[in-house]
Formats: C-alpha cells, structure tokens, sequence
C-alpha cells in the first residue's frame, strides 16, 4: 500500500547506530526510534514508493506514520517584526582582563559611550513601538564594571523613567565590590558571569595581570550572593584546554556555589581547532548535561538550548548600542576594527535615532542552502550568522556536523528516558 504523504519536509530518518534509527518530526513534536528493517520501510514512506506490510510487527509503525499525517504541525517562530525586544548595551570597549579567546579584542580601546546617546536610544525604543521590550543587557565590548559611574547612572535613568524594566549585566565579576552589590540588589539587577570555573583553566584563559584571576572572581561571586544578588548563571568558553574537564567545571561549581543554577558551556570560536574537539565536546557536554540535570541545575550551550524552540532565524530580536553610538544587529560586531561590522550595523544615534529597514538587514541572514534538508534547521536556524562568518567553510562544516551530532544524541536520551 501507499501511505500518502503529506508531512513534506516535516519528516526524517536519522541514523543513531547501524541498527538504530530515529523517526522524527520536528514541526510535530513527534519522535520515535526503530530498527534498520523499519527504516527502510520509512525510507520508503519519505520518497513516496509502495508501503508493503509484510509482517506484523510493522503495524507499530504503520500506526505511527498514520498519525503523524494526521497531526497539525506547528509553525516555527517568526518574530522578525518583534526586533528590539532584546536591547544590548555596550558601554565602552575598556577591559581589564585578558582573555584568550576573546571574539573582541580588536575593537578594545579607550571609547566610551556618552550617557546623553544611551537616554536617546532608550527613549526613541520606548517611543517607537519598542513598548514590549523583554530585557536591556549590559554587555561587554569591553567589561561594563570598568565605567562604574556611567553603568549606574544608565540604570538609574531606565529604573527612573521606566520602571517595570528588566536589567541584567555580564560581567567578568573582577571589579565587584560590597557598594556595587547593594546596588544590584536594591535595583534587582541579574548578574550574568563569564567564568571558566576551574582554578588552573580560570588563570590561563581568563588572565588578570600580576593577579590571581580565580582567587579574585570567586571571592566576588561569593560577595554578590551573600549580599542578595541573584546570579542568572555562569558562561564558559570550552577550549582544547577544557573541553575534557567540563564534567568537572559542573562538579566543583555544585560543590562551590550551590545557589548557582545555570551553566552555559559555550565551544570556542576558533578556526584552528582540530576535528577532535567537536567529538571531545559531545562526549563531555553529556556527561556535564546529565550531571546537572541530576542536581537541578541548567547546564546548557546555545544548541541544546534550542531543541524545544522551533524558529526561522538563529537569532533575530536584537538590537545594540555601541560606544560610538553606531546601532547593530549583533553585540559581537560592535567596533569598526571588527571585519564584518559593515554587515551588521542598522543605524546611528547622534542627537536622534537612524534604522535601516530591519527586514531588509535580515535578507543577508539567510540560512546555507544546506539547511533546507536538515532535520536540525528549526533548531539551529542556520546558526549564529557571526559565528558563520569568522569560520572557514570547513570548520562551519564541522561545526554544521557536530550541532547535528548533539542534537541527535539529545533526541536519543529522549528515546531512553
């Protein structure tokens, strides 16, 4: 017989192990597994050829492909007229640290933003059908603690103006002090840290000169919890250094910050990076995935985070406002020195606000035409354009395989549980 099919692209066969498939249907919720003789019948079924029963024990599966013809699916997020609900703020381009890895050192230098630009940009937001805005962040280009007096002059201003506004600040955490604490809590600001966690990995990724970078940011981590902030979370950068210790990372941050819930582990942006790591980096985000799964604690990277959000674009909502005042669609392009920041900037504010036609600007975040037959392509959504574009295309091939990789031994463990 012939099942018609009317899943279209909504249908794929993923190959876990050479007797193991899984059945999946993303814009369904739908996932199953089966066996390699049932594969060939589902094969079968995706190309639209005869669908012969010849035994009994596909009737399971004959029922499953039934309905999911019948389900409705869903449709993936196209939030492209809600952009700006997310505002980014970079400060200045100032940095008291020296990380290895970091994506903006080009654009470090003595630039700061004026207070008089940030009260512009937050008004003509706020005046300008922004009235949904879910959060303002104060974002490094540099480290935002470094302009003490101007970051807290800016949250004053939105708290003043606009009062139901939700801030929260990623930090290096190596300029916290008790004043700066107090302040954070009586405003209810959220504090992001960028920390690689272990001692030794801290010191050699995350220098301070003539300091112990470890000894200082765990200390202030300390200090920010005791004095009632609230910690979103900690963002590591997973290198060759660590990418074998991330199980540890989690274990000494269960250990040592208990009120710590969420933990991002992020691979490095790197175009030197052998093929091994993306192998490595599986292997070890599910053994540290699991172990904060079992303590109740959020261990995540920017893919698996995307498996139970179906979307059309990677990211899309943003804008930032740079030290010169220049707006664009991407934090990690906020400098001229930074090579694709033509590509990325949408407007300037100078004593008013200038925007490109944002639709127009997300016409070159088209997806790789290799997405469109991807059963990851809701989930990645092509990936970060930023990342796609500092990459050789081989390594966005690897980084293409690995994502792939993850999410299907992400889809697996669902099957398991």
């Amino acid at each position: 017989m012939i099942i018609k099919n009317s899943l279209k692209d909504d249908i794929y066969l993923i190959k876990v192990s050479k007797e193991r498939y899984l059945v999946y249907s993303p814009l369904r919720r739908r996932l199953f597994s089966v066996d390699k003789i049932a594969a060939d019948y589902v094969r079968k079924f995706i190309n639209g050829e005869d669908f012969v029963l010849i035994d009994e024990k596909l009737k399971t599966l004959y029922n499953h492909l039934l309905t999911l013809n019948e389900l409705i699916p869903e449709s993936p997020i196209d939030n492209r007229e809600q952009y700006g609900r997310i505002l980014t703020v970079i400060l200045s381009q100032i940095c008291n640290m020296s990380c290895t890895y970091c994506y903006a050192t080009a654009a470090h230098s003595n630039k700061v933003l004026s207070i008089e630009k940030f009260k512009t940009f937050i008004n003509w937001c706020y005046e300008n059908g922004r009235d949904e805005i879910e959060k303002i962040v104060f974002i490094g280009g540099g480290e935002p603690m470094v302009t003490w007096c101007l970051l807290k002059e800016s949250i004053l201003y939105l708290k003043k103006k606009y009062i139901n506004t939700s801030c929260s600040i990623i930090t290096n955490a190596s300029l916290i002090d008790a004043e700066k604490c107090d302040f954070f809590s009586e405003h209810n600001i959220h504090i992001v840290v960028s920390y690689d966690i272990l001692p030794k990995v801290q010191n050699i990724q995350r220098p301070i000169k003539d300091k112990n970078s470890h000894q200082i940011v765990d200390k202030n981590i300390n200090l920010l919890n005791s004095r009632g902030v609230y910690i979103a979370g900690f963002r590591s950068t997973i290198t060759l250094i660590n990418v074998d210790k991330m199980k540890d990372m989690v274990e000494y941050a269960l250990k040592h910050y208990p009120f710590v819930k969420s933990i991002n582990l992020e691979p490095v942006t790197d175009n030197n990076i052998p093929r091994v790591f993306y192998k490595k980096f599986i292997k070890n985000f599910m053994l540290a995935y699991e172990l904060g799964k079992k303590n109740n604690v959020n261990v995540y990277c920017s893919f698996s985070m995307s498996l139970g959000t179906l979307k059309y674009h990677f990211c899309q909502r943003e804008l930032c406002l740079t030290p010169s005042g220049d707006i664009v669609s991407c934090h990690r392009n906020s400098s001229n020195a930074d090579t694709y920041f033509d590509y990325f900037k949408i407007g300037k504010v100078t004593n008013t606000v200038s925007l490109a036609d944002y639709n127009q600007m997300l016409l070159k975040k088209e997806k790789p035409i290799s997405c469109k037959t991807c059963f990851a392509k809701w989930h990645c959504a092509g990936g970060c354009v930023a990342t796609r574009l500092r990459l050789s295309n081989f390594e966005n091939t690897e980084r293409c395989k690995f994502i792939k990789q993850l999410l299907t031994k992400i889809l697996f463990d669902e099957i398991l549980k």
